[in-house]
């Protein structure tokens, strides 16, 4: 990396996150009838903010190993480009329209994170609440000091 325009792309996507905001749900899923924001909301909340200082996000399906997911990068105009890839398991059978709900989801959350930014998500909050009761007391969260931490999907850093 070119030290002149890394400091570029990081002055830009500071500028840019400092702008941005959370995104809402603006649709409902009709089987679990779960509200959610949807890819399109995150790409209309972040692409102009992001294009304001000169940064382009592209997201890119990727697979493996019985897993499934996507690289997103962050290009700033100076030619300097950051990228992460997030992979979720999956089963040897999954048909093409759930790998394309799983890589639609998996926009969304990286969109977020490189956005930082939260969103409105009823299915995360139902996936959260049902571990809390999976360990048999209401006391116990997620988030509370000393909780164990299940780790999630697998991920490689930035590169």
């Amino acid at each position: 990396m070119n030290n002149d325009n890394k400091a570029k792309l990081f002055a830009a996507l500071v500028k840019a996150v400092s702008e941005t905001t959370d995104v809402h749900a603006d649709a409902t899923n009709p089987f679990h009838r779960n509200k959610y924001a949807t890819l399109q909301a995150h790409l209309k909340t972040i692409k102009p903010i992001f294009a304001k200082h000169g940064l382009a996000i592209i997201q890119l399906p990727s697979s493996g190993n019985k897993e499934i997911g996507v690289c997103t990068m962050i290009i700033h105009e100076s030619g300097e480009s950051i990228q992460h890839t997030i992979h979720i398991p999956v089963s040897e059978n999954v048909k093409g329209q759930e790998a394309g709900a799983l890589i639609s989801y998996v926009r969304r959350y990286s969109l977020a994170a490189c956005a930082g930014i939260a969103t409105e998500d009823d299915d995360a909050e139902a996936d959260r609440i049902a571990k809390k009761d999976s360990f048999g007391s209401s006391s116990i969260t997620l988030d509370a000091p000393g909780t164990k931490f299940i780790p999630g999907p697998a991920y490689r850093d930035w590169e």
